[in-house]
């Protein structure tokens, strides 16, 4: 039997769920047959069903946001909550990005913490290790089956929030990795621009961005590139995993018991080799260090095709020129995209976790989050509002189906120390990708950069 694929989704110990999600399949999970509605309530019909009734005194809870531009818009969801549960006395905070982690950390270390606190997966895992939360995994079981069975629900967001066999986060949304694409430049060039449905591959992409990259004024330097540099490597993996590699040798595991780095794999290294032939062989991919920083080359008409989280949507509206949106290409074995939900924590020493939960459910309703999630143009997790008008129209001349292609591709490879790794596996990609290392050298390198992040991330873990 093969190790198991770091990149499949996330099983959790409860039985049943994961017999469901197991009977389903991996991805998404298809909607019931029976009649649902298209459209997501109301916050008015929410808030006109009926509250519970509880005969306890009124209840503190703090919430703690970092996402401070969105402060009116979650204001107006949580005076919702309060107005449904009167006995909660609920207070929030929005703190700036760049300090919100300290901040928590610093009042969790005094007692005086959130109770409850947005984060990303892989932000999670110190908490976790300090038994600073709350285990939700006896409430996915209990609640999400019938989301599950009747409205849909894109599993892939859960993605991250598992840790040893449970889980530790309620996502509110899915992010995922996209392939954006310039219209007019294709039309220029006269070649047919990428399938909508997704249907392409890597060699595909190749072919279209030679037929692209030109000197259109003949000064010898490149004006259009046929795309931008692949070079994030935290969206690596799930490229990697779909060309049949696996980045890391032994049971994939959140918490990296037992797992080495596997970059120096050939089926790894050609995956890589790949996107630096890009940049240094077929020269069809923009070079690092040719844009400015500050101006998107896709933006700026420079490269036909680029990468992004489906956020980019909100950037590229303003563009001059027609643009579309597809899911990344397929692999040599199967089709991957990076992907993970923004989710809500729970305090491990909160005194009332039955209400925590129905927060963390409350925030993730559709019909109360609407205006959120179009903030930051996220994919509502329930397939039901995803599939509907109300959201394939909010880009009406878009191909927003292709978001909810890659949500059902979307994978991760988290883990506790993630930033750091990657950002050692970075360093050394780049290297291969500006013509510093050849291919075969960085892949040992990339390899040996990793497991000595990870050597560092286990001590400093006590794992």
């Amino acid at each position: 039997m093969g190790r198991p694929n770091e990149l499949s989704n996330s099983k959790m110990s409860r039985r049943a769920f994961l017999r469901f999600c197991a009977a389903m399949g991996m991805g998404a999970v298809a909607s019931a047959c029976g009649p649902s509605s298209s459209q997501p309530p109301t916050p008015t019909e929410v808030i006109l069903a009926p509250g519970p009734t509880r005969t306890v005194e009124q209840v503190s809870l703090t919430y703690w946001q970092c996402m401070t531009e969105m402060e009116e818009i979650e204001s107006k969801i949580l005076d919702l909550f309060v107005k449904r549960y009167p006995y909660v006395d609920l207070t929030s905070a929005f703190v700036a990005r760049d300090q919100y982690i300290s901040k928590i950390d610093g009042a969790l270390a005094s007692g005086n913490g959130p109770d409850m606190w947005n984060l990303k997966p892989y932000q999670c895992y110190n908490y976790i290790l300090k038994g600073q939360l709350l285990d939700l995994g006896e409430y996915l079981e209990r609640d999400l089956q019938m989301t599950l069975a009747v409205r849909g629900f894109y599993v892939s967001a859960l993605s991250g929030f598992d840790f040893r066999e449970t889980y530790y986060g309620l996502p509110r949304d899915l992010s995922t990795v996209v392939a954006f694409f310039n219209r007019d430049l294709f039309s220029q060039a006269g070649i047919d621009p990428p399938p909508l449905d997704g249907d392409w591959t890597w060699d595909d992409l190749l072919e279209m961005a030679k037929a692209i990259t030109a000197d259109a004024d003949g000064d010898g330097k490149v004006d259009v590139w046929g795309c931008a540099s692949f070079r994030n490597t935290w969206w690596l993996d799930p490229v990697i995993a779909g060309d049949g590699g696996q980045a890391f040798d032994g049971e994939f595991r959140r918490d990296l018991v037992g797992m080495t780095a596997n970059y120096d794999d050939p089926v790894v290294c050609e995956t890589l080799r790949f996107f630096v032939d890009l940049v240094q062989t077929h020269k069809v991919a923009m070079p690092l260090d040719e844009p400015d920083e500050a101006v998107d080359p896709f933006m700026a008409g420079r490269a036909a095709m680029t990468w992004g989280l489906n956020a980019k949507m909100l950037q590229y509206k303003e563009a001059p020129f027609d643009w579309d949106v597809t899911a990344l290409p397929k692999g040599n074995v199967d089709q991957f995209t990076y992907g993970y939900g923004n989710g809500v924590v729970v305090s491990g020493g909160f005194k009332d976790p039955d209400l925590a939960w129905d927060l963390a459910l409350w925030m993730m309703e559709p019909g109360l989050g609407k205006a959120y999630l179009e903030a930051i143009n996220a994919i509502p997790l329930e397939k039901t509002y995803a599939e509907s008008e109300a959201f394939l129209q909010r880009f009406p001349e878009k191909n927003l189906p292709a978001l909810l292609t890659s949500a059902e591709i979307a994978r991760n490879t988290f883990t506790v120390g993630f930033e750091e790794w990657k950002e050692a596996e970075q360093a050394e990609f780049d290297k291969a990708l500006r013509g510093e290392l050849s291919l075969d050298e960085a892949c040992t390198t990339i390899n040996d950069a990793i497991n000595s992040a990870l050597e560092r991330i286990r001590k400093e873990a006590g794992l």
